[in-house]
């Protein structure tokens, strides 16, 4: 998909959104111990995901969202491997 038809896509994009939103709010509820395991991955950013789509005036800035999905999550994917693999191992 490419970012015209990211934009133009509601139900998809309103999917991705709601989920990017979701991550931002359960990274922020994860322990300092689960984050000591991935020290390379950059949860503070990832945190504020959901906080920076939702403009003030009730719209979504979709740019971020777009970003995530094409730039950053190629990058999140192994590191939220290896904390699946790890609690898998205890």
């Amino acid at each position: 998909m490419d970012e015209s038809g990211f934009r133009a896509g509601t139900r998809t994009r309103d999917a991705i959104v709601r989920l990017l939103e979701i991550i931002g709010e359960t990274t922020k509820r994860l322990s300092q111990s689960i984050r000591r395991r991935t020290p390379d991955t950059l949860w503070k950013e990832i945190a504020g995901v959901g906080d920076g789509l939702v403009e003030s005036c009730c719209g979504v800035d979709l740019q971020p969202a777009w970003n995530l999905v094409r730039r950053d999550q190629p990058a999140m994917k192994p590191a939220v491997s290896r904390l699946l693999e790890g609690d898998q191992e205890a």
